[in-house]
């Protein structure tokens, strides 16, 4: 079900799902989806800290510092969040569990993750079927919703 859900963007659904998960697993599914919620949506985040100004003139400097911080902040966090994901996928590959890597690998919006995903699915599962669908679905969510960022190219790994 996680591939599933990650497949057609129900990632709110996933984060729900997980919250409700008391096992250690569900626990770091949990972690794991809030990272990557944070990297990628920062303005959802509730925990971002915001300072109140103490003067209007402040206003304006304060405002300034902050997205200078956060523009300074994002970089390294969504790199963090990659290293994460990708750590957690070869956990997954180790103990064979290809669908959950390929899940973990499709979190991250961005064409070299999911290139990563397909060669995982393809090659390791040996479903190229379901690859195939997995990368219609995203086509399509592409399509629609411009979702995934980076350069696209299909071809495998051999």
């Amino acid at each position: 079900m996680f591939l599933d859900l990650v497949i057609i963007g129900k990632t709110e659904t996933l984060l729900q799902l997980a919250k409700t998960d008391p096992s250690p697993s569900g626990k770091q599914l949990l972690s794991l989806l809030l990272q990557v919620d944070e990297a990628f949506n920062p303005s959802n985040s509730s925990s971002r800290k915001k300072r109140a100004p103490s003067s209007e003139d402040d206003e304006e400097d304060s405002s300034d510092e902050e997205e200078e911080e956060e523009e300074d902040d994002e970089p390294t966090r969504v790199a963090n969040v990659i290293a994460k994901l990708r750590k957690n996928a070869d956990a997954l590959v180790r103990k064979k569990r290809y669908r959950e890597a390929a899940a973990v690998l499709l979190l991250l919006p961005t064409a070299q993750m999911l290139k990563s995903a397909l060669n995982l699915l393809t090659f390791q599962f040996n479903a190229p079927f379901l690859a195939h669908l997995v990368a219609r679905c995203i086509e399509y969510r592409i399509y629609c919703h411009g979702e995934l960022s980076g350069e696209f190219d299909f071809r495998f790994d051999y």
